[in-house]
């Protein structure tokens, strides 16, 4: 009797395993905000020609671009979760 709970317990744990632990919608969604996040920062950031321009107002801009370096992690979070690699305020740059 032992043994045949013992072999329910590892064909349930074997099936949980074998199922994925988000479903699809939850995945549309994941993605839906990673490109969301990803969105609302790209046109708030300098370009790379404008940093290499600089400049005062350049500067000034650049230092309130360190309140998009919150959202990073929680994007690469999400990213991860979706196999995609990690990314930065660099990579998100024109």
């Amino acid at each position: 009797m032992a043994k045949k709970e013992k072999e329910n317990k590892n064909a349930k744990v074997a099936s949980e395993v074998l199922q994925p632990e988000k479903p699809e919608e939850n995945l549309s969604a994941m993605e839906a905000k990673y490109n969301q996040l990803i969105n609302e920062i790209k046109p708030k950031l300098l370009t790379k020609a404008q940093l290499k321009q600089g400049g005062r107002d350049v500067r000034s801009r650049y230092e309130k671009e360190k309140g998009y370096e919150v959202l990073i992690p929680e994007i690469n979070a999400l990213g991860k979760k979706l196999g995609k690699p990690p990314i930065g305020l660099g990579e998100l740059r024109k």
